[in-house]
Parts: structure tokens; sequence; C-alpha cells
């Protein structure tokens, strides 16, 4: 492991003290945690989610197009006095 040296402000120095001795991780850990969670998050997208293969979720579920905008017509339409009407299942 290499040493360095950083210039952090009072506050990020507080905090940093306060999450260690909250989660019982050392500085070091948690600064490495967040390194970590901070590139994944920033990274450019992996090769294969750009690629032009079919999304397998695309299409997965049935039901209305207009789900958003007509929701609360839907479910008026399968609410029953005796509740939830059930659709028979398709093949």
């Amino acid at each position: 492991m290499q040493e360095a040296t950083f210039r952090l402000s009072e506050t990020a120095i507080s905090t940093l003290q306060h999450l260690a001795e909250a989660t019982g991780q050392s500085p070091d850990q948690i600064l490495s945690d967040a390194i970590s969670l901070y590139s994944e998050a920033h990274s450019l997208m992996p090769q294969s989610a750009s690629s032009t293969e079919p999304d397998p979720l695309i299409g997965l579920f049935i039901g209305s197009p207009d789900l958003a905008t007509q929701s609360e017509e839907i479910l008026q339409h399968d609410l029953t006095p005796q509740g939830w009407t059930w659709k028979p299942k398709s093949r």
C-alpha cells in the first residue's frame, strides 16, 4: 500500500471520523469503498450494454400500452365489490 497526503476540509475530516466510529471501519476502508462506488457510478457504460442485442426485459410484460395514463380507469375496471378480478393465465 502506498502512502499519500491529501488536503480535506474540516467537515470532510469530521464526517470521515464519524463514519469510522459509527461503522467500526478504518478511514482508509471507508475512502476505498467510496472511491470504488464512485468509480462504478461514473464509469463508461459497459460495451455489452451499448450493443444492439435485444433486451430480454423489453416486451416481458403484457398489458395496456397506456397503463400510466389510464391507471385509475384500469384499476376501477378490475375492482369488483368482492375484490379484485382474476384474469385467466395466458398460454
